[in-house]
């Protein structure tokens, strides 16, 4: 719980500062490029919290991974983080920073899970209700599960709609079983 807290404080103070410099969108996309490449690097992951590795060779070494592929502004934070001794909740900083930049852009992460895969126009049309319905921006994915049977499945934050075949029937089962 602490971490995220202390993830929550840094990802606030990114995105402030990225707003203030104009750089708000290439920090968002900085902060893909981190945790793409912390969740695919299982050394990576064990590199940042190993208390063994003094914190000067890891500012180095981050360095090295990312001053290529970030701006300035994310390599500093990063090597910030580093001395800070807080390199540990590296991906949670991140992770936070795009769930802050989607709340200040007004953006709505939704899921569209099919039986079968659908058309890229049919998935624009989904969105474009969706973002008509709730009144905000729209990022939206599609998955296929075969196991739906048919229809669909929508996932929001906090919000899911199952119109498949499969949750229906489970529906269904619960009633009779009543």
């Amino acid at each position: 719980m602490k971490s995220i807290r202390v993830a929550s404080r840094y990802s606030k103070a990114l995105l402030e500062l990225a707003i203030e410099r104009n750089e708000l969108e290439q920090v968002k996309d900085d902060a893909l490029v981190v945790i793409n490449a912390i969740n695919g690097s299982r050394e990576l992951k064990v590199f940042l919290t190993s208390p063994v590795i003094k914190p000067s060779q890891k500012e180095i070494i981050l360095a090295e991974i990312f001053s290529k592929n970030v701006s300035e502004l994310t390599s500093k934070f990063i090597s910030l983080i580093v001395k800070q001794g807080r390199d540990a909740v590296l991906l949670y900083v991140f992770d936070a920073f795009i769930n802050q930049y989607r709340d200040y852009k007004n953006i709505v992460e939704a899921s569209f899970t099919t039986a079968s895969p659908v058309a890229a126009s049919t998935l624009e049309q989904i969105k474009q209700k969706l973002e008509q319905s709730l009144g905000k921006n729209v990022e939206i994915t599609s998955a296929v599960d075969p196991t739906l049977i048919g229809g669909y499945i929508v996932d929001m934050k906090n919000y899911r709609l199952d119109a498949s075949l499969a949750g229906g029937m489970k529906k269904l089962k619960r009633e009779l079983s009543k």
